[in-house]
């Protein structure tokens, strides 16, 4: 059989065939961007980096607070927004370090306070808690679950 006996997949003309893999090479394109952005979309809704940040700042600053105040002050610190028992925290050498726990590799957020080298810190490693208290007696200040 000569030319005109084959069969073509496409039995259009040879522009018709160009814009139909045109067609499907913009879909492909498109499938692509929407599963790229959907990845990415994902991760943001499962990162904490903003909660981390928020928390080490929000309670430095009460940490702040609680040394200029006068007297004793007791404040137990419950945050209704994030849920404290996803992170662990550590208020030693006079900054808030937040990160999650149980997590090895974590970037964790810290933020300084102003520490009062006149008080005596009396501290330790918060986890599993969703409150945290701060007292000040005297010249004392304490930090707990």
């Amino acid at each position: 059989m000569g030319k005109r006996g084959r069969r073509r997949i496409f039995l259009d003309k040879r522009g018709q065939t160009n814009e139909i893999y045109h067609i499907l090479i913009q879909l492909l394109i498109a499938v692509t961007i929407y599963m790229i952005l959907q990845s990415y979309i994902d991760s943001v809704a499962k990162d904490t980096l903003f909660e981390k940040s928020y928390l080490s700042k929000d309670l430095a600053l009460l940490t702040n607070t609680i040394y200029g105040g006068p007297g004793e002050v007791k404040y137990l610190y419950v945050n209704d927004e994030v849920e404290l028992g996803r992170f662990e925290f550590d208020f030693s050498d006079g900054k808030v370090k937040v990160g999650e726990r149980g997590v090895e590799a974590d970037i964790g957020a810290e933020y300084p306070y102003a520490e009062d080298l006149k008080f005596q810190y009396f501290g330790e490693r918060i986890t599993w808690s969703d409150k945290i208290l701060l007292s000040k007696t005297g010249d004392k200040l304490e930090i707990t679950k």
